[in-house]
């Protein structure tokens, strides 16, 4: 009795380890059958061990009860080692729907014959308390139980070999499993000291074994409880820990709950099989093309969208991001957050960003169409040299006016192109005097007839040709010298350029400076904002939209620029700019052209000393004007009636190439860019297929796409923007007609 009671004492004390060891590790997750298996097997184990230990020492109406009980326990114990050494060593067998189902089938014949044993007598020949007689049946299941026992034992041997350079603990599975069954084989022998059968309490040794080597080996993935996992699985995100060999150490519920079946069903939780299952639910294949993610690489991140097991899709933000321990790498993460929401917002604000785009296109053309005819027609009749002073006065301030508002178009086109990523820059060689020369010219005009003296400083060591972008520096020099020349009352605007090399690139400087109304303290951080005119009281009379700024702001940094102001209040500001452009040789504008330069005076009161133009008459030439609107081709024929061309005009793309097939042969075809039915690019292709050869000019009123490389590639040989200007209109006439005389 005395060894019962020890018995006793010791399978509780087993039993209390184990339960201990389980409970220290992670085994909520039922949806790894790997894990699953250790835990029903230590389950196994703690049951066998205290019913093994309870039942000789009870009555005989629980001891035949607890009898049955252990031996129910008995029978299945050999199937849930096998079940274990199958998912330990990742064998192939549990696939194989045969085996499952002979897994299945022969423990629940044994069970049967058990528990049936009152009806035949053959497993039990004497079924008494405190003995019982042993019958064939029983001794059947005895030689089941060690034939799967053994098979159990080799393909754990077998593992362990084949691992034995990589994991040499596996060794140790091999011995820990052993023991209960050896023990067992000697108390079934009468070989043992002891009367009682101890292999229970050996099971729950090779349980702590098992549990030890699976740990260190990080075959299944064991993981302790932690504060870390804790915060895991109070995060949004989804966040996988990979460890120094890329296998999966540490999983958050978010993302067992999104990747289930790839937890549940891998041989190896490592990151290149987590990618595989990951590329799978994604919409798009090959994550690691798709997701630009290399184990490998320190850090990547991207988006991706993942279809569910519901059907649903959701995009997901993902990071992956290597941590080191010194120089050694020691694991990574990898997250990914959802943002299904946030990606169907930005393609919603996409999709009205382009209809804004498209509405200002459509705009662009409806209002320059009408502004051709009111700055054309200005253009025409202020060419004459007896007109009375006020119609003259009238006439010039109809075109100042035209032309404002024009600019105001043209920063709204550009400011739509900058929050599109639409804006490019276009470099090519051009002359740095003639760019000073006429960005002086333009803004002189604007002085008017205020108190102001307009300074030019240029240094004589100025490169004398450059390569960038000339419309664009045009552009931001004019913002600058309009402003300054818009706020300033009285005094004096001063523009100052020079430059240094840095790095093989020239960077160009300009500096800005007037005597202006300022800026106050607390509005000079907003100065390159949008939409904001500050001093409202002091310049509620002063014209513009408040977004020149803030464009060129956009164009100096495409420049690989700088821009920053220095500003008082009542004092006036000045501008520093910095640019970066390219070396197009070595010569230099020299001290004789920068004295030229700044020398410069302006003495003409009219904006029409700005508009004469030598006029050179070629009557050899033939020009067709084909526009769909009446007023436009009224203001193209008043534009080139000074030069006596043979001028003909078409209303539709259709008269154009009735026209060219009637034999018609033209200098310049000036092109309409949109018209009803058939546009400007159609109407050209159909040119081109038949042949002809001779130039053909678009007219576009679509600053949005008007550029020069959009028409070169439609068979365009250039383009004029609408309103026409009359000194655009006559280089292109003098380039491809007056050169052919």
């Amino acid at each position: 009795m005395t060894s019962l009671l020890i018995i006793f004492c010791v399978s509780l004390i087993a039993c209390g380890v184990v339960i201990y060891l389980l409970g220290q590790f992670w085994f909520g997750d039922i949806r790894n059958r790997k894990l699953l298996s250790l835990f029903v097997l230590g389950v196994g184990a703690v049951m066998w061990t205290l019913l093994n230990a309870v039942h000789p020492l009870v009555n005989l109406d629980a001891y035949l009860f607890t009898l049955n009980v252990r031996f129910v326990i008995v029978i299945i114990m050999p199937f849930l080692t096998v079940w274990f050494v199958l998912e330990f060593t990742a064998s192939t067998l549990l696939v194989r729907r045969w085996f499952a189902a002979l897994l299945i089938a022969l423990p629940a014949i044994d069970l049967f014959a058990m528990l049936s044993n009152p009806m035949h007598h053959l497993y039990f020949t004497e079924y008494s308390y405190p003995r019982h007689m042993l019958g064939l049946l029983f001794w059947v299941h005895v030689a089941l139980a060690y034939a799967v026992i053994t098979f159990s034992f080799f393909l754990l041997l077998r593992h362990a070999i084949r691992n034995i350079k990589k994991s040499p603990i596996l060794i140790l599975a091999v011995i820990g499993m052993l023991i209960p069954y050896a023990l067992n084989v000697l108390h079934t022998l009468r070989l043992s000291p002891l009367d009682a059968d101890i292999a229970p309490i050996g099971f729950c040794v090779t349980m702590f074994i098992l549990l030890f080597v699976s740990y260190r080996s990080k075959i299944f993935s064991i993981k302790r409880p932690s504060l870390l996992l804790s915060m895991m699985n109070s995060a949004s995100d989804i966040i996988i820990i990979f460890g120094k060999q890329d296998e999966i150490i540490e999983i958050n519920k978010n993302a067992l709950n999104l990747f289930e079946d790839f937890y549940s069903n891998a041989k190896t939780h490592t990151s290149d099989e987590f990618f595989s299952c990951l590329s799978a639910m994604m919409t798009q294949t090959n994550p690691h093309a798709r997701l630009g993610i290399n184990t490998m690489d320190d850090a990547a991140q991207g988006e991706c969208k993942i279809t569910g097991r519901d059907g649903g899709g959701r995009t997901f933000l993902y990071r992956y991001h290597t941590v080191y321990g010194g120089h050694e790498k020691t694991g990574s993460v990898f997250t990914m957050s959802d943002i299904t929401e946030l990606a169907y917002a930005k393609e919603q604000a996409e999709q009205a960003n382009q209809a804004k785009s498209n509405f200002l296109a459509t705009m662009s053309h409806e209002i320059r169409t009408p502004m051709n005819a009111i700055i054309g027609i200005s253009q025409i009749q202020m060419q004459k040299d007896d007109l009375p002073e006020e119609y003259e006065l009238a006439l010039n301030r109809i075109y100042n006016s035209g032309n404002t508002l024009l600019r105001i178009i043209n920063d709204i086109l550009d400011l739509s192109k900058i929050e599109t990523g639409k804006m490019e820059l276009n470099p090519s060689n051009y002359d740095t005097p003639s760019l000073i020369h006429d960005v002086v010219q333009i803004n002189a005009v604007r002085i008017g007839s205020k108190p102001i003296e307009f300074i030019l400083d240029v240094s004589e060591n100025l490169p004398a040709r450059l390569i960038g972008d000339e419309i664009r520096l045009r552009q931001i020099l004019n913002n600058l010298l309009s402003n300054a020349i818009k706020y300033t009352d009285e005094g004096y605007v001063k523009l100052s350029i020079d430059h240094y090399e840095q790095d093989g690139d020239i960077m160009l400087r300009f500096i800005v400076e007037d005597t202006g109304h300022g800026l106050k303290e607390e509005d000079r951080e907003m100065l390159f904002s949008m939409y904001l005119r500050f001093n409202s009281d002091t310049n509620r009379t002063t014209e513009g939209t408040g977004i020149g700024l803030n464009i060129t702001k956009n164009l100096v940094e495409l420049m690989d620029g700088s821009i920053g102001a220095e500003t008082e209040y009542g004092k006036g500001s000045k501008f520093t700019v910095l640019v970066k452009q390219e070396a197009a040789g070595s010569g230099i504008i020299g001290k004789e052209l920068s004295e030229q330069l700044c020398n410069f005076s302006f003495t003409g009161e009219k904006m029409l000393e700005h508009l004469q133009i030598a006029y050179t008459p070629m009557p050899y030439g033939k020009v067709l004007v084909v526009d769909d609107v009446e007023i436009n081709l009224m203001v193209a024929e008043g534009m080139l009636a000074p030069y006596d061309l043979n001028v003909e005009l078409a209303s539709s793309g259709f008269e154009a190439i009735e026209k060219v097939e009637s034999g018609k042969t033209y200098d310049i075809v000036f092109m309409d860019h949109l018209m009803p039915q058939m546009d400007g690019m159609e109407t050209t292709g159909k040119l081109r297929a038949l042949g002809y050869k001779g130039a053909i000019v678009a007219l576009t009123a679509n600053a949005l796409v008007g550029n020069a490389e959009l028409f070169m590639q439609s068979g365009f040989d250039d383009f004029i923007s609408k309103p026409i200007d009359v000194r655009q209109l006559n280089m292109v006439l003098n380039k491809f007609i007056r050169v052919r005389e």
